[in-house]
């Protein structure tokens, strides 16, 4: 691969907490030349801090990257011994910016979703799954993206590593029809006992599954898809540690209810108006031991909000909607995998214009 030139930009904003206050804001930059790599990870770590079943990772030099604003607004939570996760501090935005490893010292790891989607497509695709042995879904779920994947950590420049097989299932499953989840608020360094908050969930309740690409999704967790199981709001029960539970309004009609302490600010579920009698919860968060007893997701919705193109989620072989579309919404036509979002569109037609440009200017067609 020829080395990447340019500077990319990203940041975040945070949510109104309903009041006059103006929301807080973060921008990053990068230079392209301090471009890695780029992997997708689905270990414990990434999902209990944001409730995504998967997390798209972009390895840049620590030089490359730069916080142009809003410093001021990252707090930090050590969720490994040697990791360390950047997140924004506001209402219902506790998305992970960025993660500082040691053993890793010139590098950063970027949360790629939360650059500006107007520079995805300035970046190579993602080149391999690592911590399937974490993961939520099953192996062969994830093989039709077509990537190598492995149990766990492996480099990009480790090429004797064996990849996992597309039937590779993540251990531990129960026959009950009760599922449970949870989570635990990591560290903050000081001798406090770690919050946490369990539920669970009456599978006669069970609604449907699908993944959402949305850009609230994405803005409140720093993850390119999530994985949504709806219920019946008679079927979900919170066992344990509600008073842990911070609302937030991401949408008019939309509230989020997040886990509100250090690091770990994931949503454990949505309740909308006008889907009254249901929850919508986040996958990821249920325990692993259940994950393989609830039905796989049957669509992609809200496709028009991805930051990355139709051609790249096509492979996991599920119907894909522009916007929101119901399970029993069988008229409904899918997109064709050649989709492209509108802002990534825009650019590779900049780009396409610029080569055009540079080709007659070479031909001498066109004179400065």
């Amino acid at each position: 691969m020829s080395p990447l030139s340019g500077v990319i930009e990203g940041g975040i904003v945070g949510h109104t907490d309903g009041g006059d206050n103006p929301p807080a804001a973060l921008r990053y930059k990068i230079d392209l030349s301090g471009f890695v790599e780029r992997h997708l990870c689905t270990c414990d770590h990434c999902r209990e801090v944001s409730g995504a079943p998967i997390h798209d990772i972009l390895v840049v030099t620590k030089e490359a990257f730069e916080i142009t604003q809003g410093a001021e607004h990252l707090v930090t939570t050590k969720t490994k011994p040697l990791c360390r996760r950047e997140h924004f501090q506001h209402t219902g935005c506790q998305a992970t910016i960025y993660v500082d490893a040691d053993g890793f010292d010139s590098l950063v790891l970027v949360h790629m979703p939360t650059i500006d989607k107007k520079d995805h497509a300035k970046i190579p695709d993602p080149d391999r799954i690592v911590f399937l042995e974490d993961s939520t879904l099953p192996g062969d779920f994830w093989a039709g993206l077509g990537l190598p994947m492995y149990e766990g950590w492996v480099g990009h420049t480790d090429k004797d590593a064996r990849p996992v097989c597309a039937g590779y299932m993540p251990k531990a499953l129960i026959d009950s029809n009760t599922i449970e989840g949870g989570i635990v608020e990591h560290s903050d360094g000081s001798d406090n006992p770690p919050a946490s908050l369990r539920f669970k969930i009456d599978l006669d309740g069970f609604v449907e599954r699908h993944l959402c690409t949305c850009d609230h999704c994405r803005e409140v967790s720093g993850a390119p898809i999530h994985d949504i199981l709806v219920v019946t709001k008679d079927s979900f029960e919170i066992t344990q540690g509600a008073e842990n539970l911070i609302t937030t309004k991401t949408k008019p009609l939309c509230r989020r209810e997040h886990f509100k302490h250090t690091g770990c600010q994931a949503t454990i579920y949505v309740d909308a108006e006008g889907f009254d009698s249901l929850v919508l919860v986040h996958m990821p968060i249920i325990d692993k031991k259940d994950q393989a007893r609830v039905p796989a997701p049957g669509r992609i919705v809200f496709l028009e909000d991805s930051t990355l193109p139709g051609d790249f989620w096509a492979g996991l072989g599920l119907p894909m909607f522009e916007g929101w579309v119901g399970h029993a919404d069988t008229d409904a036509k899918p997109l064709g995998q050649g989709y492209m979002p509108k802002p990534i569109e825009i650019v590779e037609q900049s780009r396409s214009f610029i080569s055009r440009v540079v080709s007659m200017f070479t031909l001498g067609l066109v004179r400065i």
